[in-house]
């Protein structure tokens, strides 16, 4: 006859399992703790919780259950910043909001100003006049113009990519992939920055108890000051959790 285990005799609760996850959807650290008691379904001491799941097996009662606490952790975020070679004419000082950008940059080109851009690079002799300015010629196509005789077509802008890996209940949403979203608690970057939904992956885990849950992996990339073109891209909806 084997031994008793002595929680067991003494008809107390006691925990299995416990993990803590940073879950952006939260903005919290999240715990996720599983109990087991030979006298009942655990009572979580916590005064919020979620998720809660309860089962009874031969007189042994197995209780899992979710709650937030205090603190942020950034074991589930990868962020990667860099620099990349972009034309002169995506510069947010050139971005209009008529053309779909999110803001106005300094010297906005106009769809006047574009037509005269596409005709100059036709016939490069155009840059000069364009230089001197005009009652017909924006600020913005000036200084385009100037930099161009100067030899610059091409600028390096800062980039960012960002990761956020959580568990969730469902295989990640593929819905709102190349959707502008918005990401709670996201890295500093320049106001007027948005966020489009480049990638996701999903990966299914299992539990001690044999639950399948999914390990989310979502990948979004940063847009420069002018935020990602609305004309282009539409609006999505995203959240750990599903989008």
């Amino acid at each position: 006859m084997g031994a008793t285990d002595p929680l067991q005799a003494a008809g107390q609760d006691y925990m299995v399992s416990q993990a803590v996850r940073f879950d952006p959807k939260y903005g919290q650290n999240v715990v996720t703790e599983t109990w087991k008691s030979f006298e009942g379904a655990h009572v979580p001491s916590q005064s919020s919780y979620f998720d809660y799941h309860a089962e009874e097996i031969a007189g042994e009662f197995t209780t899992s259950f979710r709650y937030t606490v205090s603190g942020t952790g950034a074991y589930s975020y990868k962020v990667h910043g860099a620099i990349q070679t972009a034309p002169l004419i995506t510069n947010p000082m050139f971005s209009s909001t008529t053309l779909g950008a999110t803001r106005s940059g300094a010297y906005p080109l106009t769809a006047n100003d574009l037509n005269k851009i596409k005709s100059a690079e036709a016939n490069p002799s155009m840059w000069e006049g364009l230089s001197k300015g005009g009652t017909d010629i924006s600020d913005g196509l000036k200084l385009y113009a100037e930099l161009i005789l100067q030899g610059v077509t091409m600028y390096e802008e800062p980039t960012v990519m960002l990761s956020i890996t959580v568990e969730e209940d469902t295989p990640a949403d593929l819905t709102s992939l190349a959707k502008i979203c918005t990401v709670t608690n996201a890295p500093a970057v320049p106001e007027g920055t948005t966020w489009l939904l480049t990638g996701a992956d999903s990966e299914a885990q299992f539990s001690s108890d044999g639950t399948t849950y999914w390990l989310n992996s979502y990948h979004f990339k940063a847009s420069g000051k002018s935020g990602w073109n609305t004309k282009l891209y539409d609006a999505g909806s995203w959240s750990a959790g599903g989008l």
